[in-house]
């Protein structure tokens, strides 16, 4: 899980700018992943399978660049000797 409290982007505008207290929303990510490994035998041939899902609850929101979140699901495979 990964959370991120409110923040004010424009924070350092004059104290009576109205601007200045324009809040974005906090939100919390639940990213996941699943892996499996396995060697081939007698050898050191290490090889493993991961399945992860980022953005799993479909969680609208904008990172601290101004860009909106993914949502994907996505598979990785390793070969380590």
């Amino acid at each position: 899980m990964t959370y991120s409290g409110v923040s004010y982007p424009n924070s350092t505008a004059a104290p009576t700018d109205v601007r200045r207290y324009i809040a974005a929303p906090g939100y919390c990510l639940v990213n996941t992943g699943l892996t499996y490994t396995w060697s081939a035998g007698q050898s050191r041939t290490k090889q493993s399978i991961r399945l992860s899902a980022k953005n799993l609850l479909d969680r609208e929101y904008e990172d601290q660049k101004g860009n909106y979140g993914v949502v994907g699901v996505f598979v990785a495979y390793t070969l380590a000797h």
